[in-house]
């Protein structure tokens, strides 16, 4: 069995997203490719969600990924996935390379964890919902511009160019590079201003895709810019509040794209406007006379 459908669903709030399934029956054995372009209507925010390492929350179950503080400010959820690399030390659970999660840089810039991957692709989520996908280094150097950042397994895409930066690092990341394995990569298409993710099935060292077709398959897709997450079994996908892909695994952090209405925009205005006031009209004549009488009546009765 084998699906091969692009699907555009418009949702109640007006936003148009593409998304197309490939594979089988089983819902893990899907790839899940999503596109959603910026409307001008919404303002977008990406959020990393983790917790700093050696918190007894410092990795979770899919489940319980969600920025709390951007849900309490009204902003409405679109895509999730898994995000970093464990990192393991000192029995403590560590984001390989960067990890600044709901707008607080969780791990020192100097711990070996994050010194290691500066060579690294990384993912910079901008204050005003702008995606950069570059080195560590650069990310890491004006750290204050972006409400998240993570450090990726390594690049596939640096503007529409092949740049698998952090691959070549040591024997570990290449064998995660060449060999087959499930993906989760988050993307840009900076020509028509879309966030894109691709989550695509497969057992780590079994099935899957190389990196190289994970590459090819990017620019298939119209990526300008893509990074590579963790995937094998850490993968999952969450899109408008349905699980697409799931996992039993705890992960260290999520990515997340969330979006509210702007300000002053038409859809703001209350479906139920308020009904003005309407100032009585003046009593006729008729009506001033009886209420005259009425008194003369009451003043009489109490002499």
């Amino acid at each position: 069995f084998f699906i091969n459908e692009s699907i555009i669903v418009k949702d109640t709030k007006g936003i148009k997203f593409e998304f197309r399934e490939e594979g089988g029956e089983d819902m893990n054995d899907v790839i899940h490719i999503v596109r959603v372009p910026r409307d001008p209507e919404y303002d977008y925010l990406i959020s990393i969600d983790g917790n700093k390492f050696g918190t007894p929350y410092d990795s979770t179950i899919m489940k319980g990924f969600s920025d709390k503080n951007l849900v309490k400010e009204g902003w409405e959820e679109v895509i999730a996935t898994n995000g970093s690399i464990f990192y393991y030390y000192d029995k403590s659970c560590y984001a390989e390379g960067l990890e600044k999660s709901r707008g607080v840089n969780n791990q020192p810039f100097d711990m070996h964890a994050v010194s290691k991957f500066k060579d690294t692709m990384a993912l910079g989520c901008k204050w005003n919902g702008d995606l950069d996908i570059d080195y560590q280094r650069n990310i890491q150097a004006n750290i204050n511009n972006y409400y998240g950042a993570i450090t990726g397994a390594f690049g596939l895409l640096k503007n529409g160019y092949k740049n698998t930066a952090g691959a070549e690092l040591e024997n570990i990341r290449n064998g995660l590079y060449s060999g087959l394995s499930g993906r989760t990569v988050w993307g840009y298409d900076s020509k028509t201003d879309t966030y894109m993710v691709i989550s695509h099935p497969g057992v780590t060292g079994k099935s899957g895709i190389r990196g190289d077709a994970l590459v090819e398959l990017c620019k298939k897709e119209g990526m300008t810019d893509a990074i590579c997450l963790d995937g094998g079994g850490s993968r999952w996908l969450r899109f408008e509040g349905k699980e697409l892909a799931t996992t039993t695994r705890k992960v260290k952090n999520a990515v997340i794209l969330y979006r509210r209405k702007k300000k002053g925009t038409i859809l703001d205005e209350p479906i139920n406007k308020p009904v003005e006031e309407t100032k009585p009209q003046d009593a006729s004549p008729k009506e001033e006379i009886k209420e005259l009488l009425a008194k003369l009546i009451e003043l009489v009765e109490k002499l």
